[in-house]
């Protein structure tokens, strides 16, 4: 069973690569909600046989998600997502096994019509799965034994269907029971291998320097900075700021709506400051009180969508001490020592090289100068992870998911010492980050 998920992942990478990822989101759709129905009427229906098959879908679904999110991650992330696949995976087996003995113990016998529907209901789902990816059979070498694979999942429904003719001729739960300590069994073992193959890689990855990219809850957070994947075409995410920028204020609120708690944090940072650049501007979520609070500003961005906003909201705030220029974070434009404040807020998290801004920061400082870099924390917490994972889904240009801890690595590593931390709670927690240049 684990060998079939080795071959199907492969398989399904070659479909992500070709362009075909609506396909790939069609059957894992199809496998999370079928995981989730079989799963309840096999509860209801107090069949073995279901809920195994159930976890067969999940198991599916794991190899799905994996392929499109897992494989282009550090070798320790997709280490940890094994490890956690095959724990999940072991629960649910042992889940069924506590079932089946529980049945064999007291001679429960199972909804035999609810076995057969939904049963069916599965078989039409792996049927519909096993089309969908049967047109992209030529992508790749390995997709011949996805294939294989998916036919093994309609004959584990059709065994399903047996088991509930024999439940329903019989009168006894037995075929029941034998179906589900089978499928229970297979992925008992399947899911031992996994750990005891991925454990050993996940320990030695999280404690060795070139693997130290897992924070607090296992996610990637700082080692990504050579990734230049954020989208196909166009590296560095304009296209989607192209088609979002009138989106930006609302979705910031959706996402933390103590943004403005965060603004504050800023602010009273950079009081009294005589000449500052805000890096990556956006829309002016800052920048009209940056300009309140600072002598002279030149704020920043590279998309010129972005950059017509940010000026309508300078105009309609009179700030008249705002110069509004395009540039790049990496290549600045100005001379060394050119600033005595550099804020950047919400900018880290999607480059694919956050050091090289960093290094920009610091060049442009003068001695002793206030660097702020508030950042989105995708990493900070569990909810927070999974609210990045949804985003991607949306090709949200993320590319490194901070904690605090990380964060502040990643500043002091470039030539600053930290003078403030903390953090804004939320959806996305805000992980406000002040530092002066060394």
């Amino acid at each position: 069973m684990d060998e079939c998920c080795g071959g199907k992942a492969n398989a399904i990478a070659a479909l992500n690569r070709g362009g075909r990822r609506r396909v790939l989101l069609i059957v894992l759709a199809i496998n999370v909600v079928m995981f989730a129905i079989e799963f309840a009427a096999g509860w209801a229906a107090r069949s073995s046989a279901l809920m195994a098959d159930s976890v067969d879908m999940l198991g599916d679904a794991f190899v799905y998600a994996l392929s499109l999110y897992a494989l282009d991650r550090s070798e320790s992330w997709k280490a940890g997502a094994a490890v956690a696949k095959g724990g999940v995976m072991l629960i649910l087996g042992l889940g069924i096994a506590v079932e089946v003995v529980d049945k064999i113990i007291h001679g429960v016998v199972p909804t035999s019509s609810l076995m057969a529907g939904f049963g069916a209901l599965a078989l039409a789902a792996n049927l519909t799965c096993l089309a969908l990816l049967w047109r992209h059979r030529g992508v790749d070498v390995n997709m011949s034994s996805t294939l294989e694979c998916s036919r093994n999942d309609v004959i584990a429904n059709l065994g399903v269907l047996v088991a509930a003719a024999g439940v329903w001729l019989t009168g006894q739960a037995w075929p029941d029971v034998l179906a589900g300590a089978v499928v229970a069994a297979l992925f008992l073992r399947s899911s031992a291998r996994v750990i005891a193959g991925s454990w050993p890689v996940f320990g030695r990855l999280r404690t060795s320097p070139a693997g130290r990219d897992v924070a607090r809850w296992g996610w990637p957070v700082h080692s990504n900075y050579e990734r230049k994947d954020m989208t196909a075409k166009d590296n560095d995410g304009s296209a989607f700021w192209r088609q979002h920028a009138r989106r930006y204020d609302r979705a910031t609120n959706v996402l933390n709506r103590r943004f403005n708690r965060m603004v504050e944090l800023v602010i009273q940072d950079v009081r009294g400051r005589t000449r500052a650049i805000e890096v990556a501007a956006g829309t002016g979520l800052v920048t009209v009180e940056l300009a309140r609070a600072v002598s002279t500003v030149i704020a920043t961005d590279q998309s010129p969508e972005m950059l017509a906003a940010l000026k309508s909201r300078l105009e309609a705030n009179a700030a008249l001490n705002v110069e509004v220029r395009a540039a790049d974070a990496t290549r600045l434009e100005f001379a060394d020592g050119s600033f005595d404040t550099v804020v950047a807020a919400n900018l880290l998290h999607l480059l694919p090289q956050p050091g090289l801004a960093l290094g920009e920061f610091h060049r442009v400082l003068q001695p002793d100068g206030v660097l702020c870099v508030p950042t989105f924390g995708h990493g900070q917490t569990m909810l927070a992870h999974l609210t990045s994972r949804v985003l991607a889904l949306g090709r949200f240009p993320i590319v490194t998911r901070f904690d605090e801890s990380a964060l502040r690595m990643l500043v002091e590593k470039h030539g600053f010492a930290v003078v403030r931390s903390s953090v804004v709670p939320g959806m996305l927690p805000l992980i406000h980050v002040t530092a002066r240049r060394i």
